[in-house]
């Protein structure tokens, strides 16, 4: 079974300066997928990775009402779980998390391949 989980950072709808807004955006999202391979190849344990990764996603968070976007792909099928407070991300890649959480909270088991 392939297994796929991707990071992406939604943007507020009405910003006021969308134009920073997106740059910000594609800085920050391929590093944040980044990290998420980072922290998948801990597998079983919570790792440094963790802490980098809930830190860029925390940054993207705050405080502009902006989202992440948890996919997971199993097969054929894509879920997804949307973030929209540092304590929701806390509860999937929060202190004491590990991938096998994660994953258990997208709907998904086994191993993953990061994109």
């Amino acid at each position: 079974m392939r297994l796929l989980v991707s990071i992406f950072l939604v943007p507020r709808l009405n910003d006021p300066r969308p134009d920073q807004q997106e740059e910000f955006r594609r800085k920050l999202e391929p590093e944040a997928n980044e990290w998420l391979g980072w922290f998948f190849k801990g597998q079983s344990y919570p790792n440094s990775s963790r802490l980098v990764l809930h830190t860029i996603l925390a940054a993207w968070l705050l405080p502009h009402e902006r989202n992440v976007r948890f996919e997971i792909e199993v097969g054929r099928k894509v879920k997804s779980k949307e973030v929209t407070s540092v304590a929701e991300l806390g509860e999937l890649i929060g202190e004491g998390k590990t991938p096998s959480t994660l994953l258990q909270a997208l709907g998904g088991t086994g191993r993953a391949i990061c994109s």
